[in-house]
């Protein structure tokens, strides 16, 4: 609910009250008015700290190189630039640039401190900012190997110093000797079509490549994030991982891919765990909240896995519920050639932790529906119910089995599962990390979607996602228009003409055959009403469109009650009833007979 009551501030436009500044790499910090587009700021970190509160700087497309100091290139510490509700403060690329591809980056290359966290950005206490189309890249290591960050949003480590809404929109990180995107201290966080890759802690001596996540999600147990449309590919160890929170996260429509190889000399293998998803852990169990929402998003090519929890032994059980995600081709061969890699992965420890049968209530809290996994590389040794994946669906607790996860209409990644590479319209990852549409919304794609005959389609549960006739298992609901079934024809009579005493011209027309071939059309008749096939009837050749026919076999002075009709396999129409009386016999003189014919009087000898 939290997210429709404020859509309001997503969608704002820049008020017409506001001021508007620039910034550009030729610019100057000096600048007596940076108003005027040809007198701008230099650099990123004085204009985020010289905005007015509510007003909005354009950044012009090019390369920003100026820093903040040796280890930070934008540092934002203090409320006074605070937005409201109606009207945040803006940090915008600007629009002109960014339409022709010319885009505001902060190259972090000069940073150069001996020790600690060199960030890109790095903004706490702030409250209602709007961050669209900037680009950080170039966040290398310090010396002593502590990781680096690219956005940071946090808290400065103390609740007291937490973010407030804080909104990101297709902003991008990469080329980070750590984490590409970090959040762990606001309270309600938006992240909108953003990229981040290639992200490699690489100096990190006792875990290179395990801190090299993409984005990494945090916050308190009243914290909110909604995480749409992002891609996360080629980092060293997950795309998206959630640290310690107890709020609730979703991510939607997001992709992860090619995550977690990162070639360490000594094994071939990253350190990094390359997981495409992973939950994150909670500081205490919060009955109340849902607390992880994954739905439609795609899990592909990472090196140990497409979707899993990370709450190990003791820690509190997440509420999570993962609706129409797909996992596709996770996994790899470690050089000894043992396999390794799942779809999804549910161990759940919590249902029965060792030593412990503390925090058993709520087992049932991980939800699965509609979630699909297929050709992932499994186990060498398969020891769980599906090779593919790594679901315990029950565990002994106290002596009684217990089910630990629900599930409905899953396809998982099982032996003798009927999936095939038939199933789907393409399984080519080409073009999915490629340009954005001119919106900045993710490419079109026709990866992981249904075929037409895919027994996937129609085949999921309703989890209250849009779906056409049914919900499908899968990441994208197909919008194939379903055939209608074949009806009766549609068929209406025309008048009947050329009467005489004993023929007449029948006449109708098939305006639809009702998604069936029409096997006969013509005109039926009797002297009875409602004439049918069953009475007195004259054929048609066609099948839509006007026809007549001739009817024949008439009594002189009589009423006859006609109809067009036409048959498909469904069933017979009728169009309305038609009425004419044929033509009377005229008695003549001296023994001749005279009959109307065709509007004469025709002597009969």
């Amino acid at each position: 609910m939290k997210r429709y009551l404020i859509i309001f501030f997503w969608l704002l436009s820049i008020s017409v009250n506001a001021t508007i500044y620039y910034c550009s790499p030729t610019g100057s910090d000096a600048s007596a008015d940076a108003t005027n587009i040809a007198t701008p700021w230099k650099s990123w970190h004085y204009a985020f700290n010289n905005i007015t509160a509510g007003d909005t700087c354009y950044f012009m497309g090019g390369t920003y190189t100026t820093m903040y100091s040796t280890s930070v290139g934008v540092q934002l510490r203090t409320n006074t630039k605070d937005g409201t509700y109606e009207h945040p403060t803006c940090f915008f690329a600007y629009p002109d640039d960014w339409i022709v591809g010319s885009y505001p980056v902060l190259d972090c290359q000069s940073l150069s401190s001996a020790t600690g966290v060199r960030y890109g950005v790095e903004i706490a206490r702030a409250n209602y900012l709007y961050i669209k189309g900037l680009t950080i890249i170039n966040v290398n290591q310090s010396a002593d190997a502590a990781s680096a960050r690219g956005w940071q949003i946090y808290d400065q480590f103390s609740e007291s110093n937490k973010c407030g809404t804080i909104k990101l929109e297709n902003c991008v990180a990469h080329h980070i000797g750590g984490c590409g995107f970090y959040f762990s201290g606001y309270d309600s966080l938006f992240v909108l079509n953003c990229d981040v890759y290639r992200c490699c802690d690489t100096l990190t001596a006792y875990d290179p490549g395990g801190w090299g996540s993409g984005m990494s999600i945090g916050g308190y147990d009243h914290s909110y994030a909604y995480i749409y449309g992002c891609r996360a590919w080629k980092c060293s160890d997950q795309g998206y991982t959630g640290s310690s929170s107890g709020g609730y996260v979703e991510f939607s429509h997001c992709w992860s891919i090619n995550n977690g190889f990162f070639d360490i000399p000594d094994n071939g293998l990253s350190d990094g765990q390359g997981t495409g998803f992973k939950w994150g852990t909670a500081t205490a169990k919060n009955a109340a909240i849902l607390m992880r929402y994954h739905h439609n998003n795609i899990a592909v090519d990472n090196e140990y896995g497409g979707f899993t929890i990370n709450d190990g032994e003791g820690d509190p059980e997440i509420r999570a519920h993962l609706y129409n995600n797909f996992a596709y081709r996770n996994g790899y061969t470690h050089p000894s050639g043992t396999r390794f890699g799942s779809g999804f992965s549910d161990y759940n420890f919590n249902a029965y932790p060792i030593g412990t049968t503390a925090d058993t209530v709520g087992v049932w809290d991980h939800w699965y529906r509609n979630n699909l996994s297929y050709n992932n590389w499994g186990f060498s040794t398969p020891s769980k119910t599906y090779p593919g994946d790594d679901m315990r669906w029950t565990r002994v607790l106290d002596g009684n089995t217990v089910t630990v996860i629900n599930e409905e209409t899953n396809v998982w990644d099982a032996t003798g599962t009927t999936v095939s590479d038939a199933d789907f319209v393409s399984l080519d990852t080409t073009g999915l990390t490629g340009a954005r549409q001119a919106d900045g919304s993710l490419p079109v794609t026709t990866f992981g979607t249904l075929a037409a005959t895919s027994e996937l389609i129609n085949a999921g549960t309703d989890v209250g996602l849009p779906y056409n006739a049914s919900p499908d298992i899968g990441w994208a609901e197909s919008d194939y228009e379903e055939e209608p079934p074949a009806t009766a024809p549609l068929v209406s009579t025309t008048l009947v003409s050329d009467i005489t005493s004993r023929r007449a011209i029948g006449s109708g027309v098939v305006t639809s055959d009702g998604g069936d071939a029409i096997a006969e059309r013509g005109v039926c008749w009797s002297t009875s009403t409602n004439p049918t096939t069953a009475d007195s009837k004259a054929t048609a050749a066609g099948t839509t469109g006007s026809f007549t026919t001739t009817i024949t076999g008439l009594s002189s002075n009589t009423t006859y009650h006609v109809k067009a009709y036409a048959t498909n396999s469904i069933d017979t129409s009728y169009g309305l009833e038609e009425d004419f009386t044929t033509r009377a016999w005229v008695p003549g003189k001296s023994g001749s007979a005279y009959v109307f014919s065709g509007g004469h009087i025709i002597k009969i000898e």
